[in-house]
């Protein structure tokens, strides 16, 4: 083991924290504001349907975050500076588990749009409601996009 000072490992640990709270806000976010209920609402097939290719990616990529998330974790109880460098087993089917969820989002990502010019589905065609599909154009007019999204369908 190399030599290391007092202040490095302090701040080396500190910067682990700042790290292990980075990827709790991005879950938080991702669950919380928006991306989550978006490809929620294409699970449902509703009358109105958001979609945004990012939300695809930003949901496939919890278990990334995750994986990330407990591999900082591991670094920060770790007695020296460096992790521990023996790969546990739930460690390598975490990893392998959220690279296949990620891949398998980013393939969804680039074929749902295609899904949804077959799809009855029409998009809005206002700038700012350019992510919202209907089954009837004049539902177009009742989207207020601050106010329709809610977990509780009210």
């Amino acid at each position: 083991m190399k030599e290391y000072t007092l202040l490095k490992w302090v701040v080396y640990k500190l910067l682990t924290v700042f790290l292990v709270f980075v990827f709790l806000g991005l879950l938080y976010f991702v669950i919380n504001f928006g991306e989550l209920y978006q490809v929620l609402s294409l699970l449902r097939h509703k009358d109105i349907i958001v979609f945004d290719r990012g939300s695809i990616a930003a949901v496939g990529g919890i278990p990334m975050l995750i994986y990330i998330l407990f591999f900082s974790l591991r670094t920060l109880f770790s007695k020296g500076l460096v992790a521990p460098k023996k790969q546990t087993v739930p460690g390598k089917v975490l990893m392998v588990f959220s690279i296949l969820i990620f891949a398998l989002s980013y393939i969804a990502m680039l074929i749902i749009p295609f899904v949804l010019m077959t799809s009855p589905y029409t998009r809005c065609h206002e700038e700012k409601l350019s992510a919202y599909y209907v089954l009837d154009p004049q539902l177009c007019t009742t989207i207020t996009p601050e106010y329709w999204q809610s977990y509780d369908d009210k």
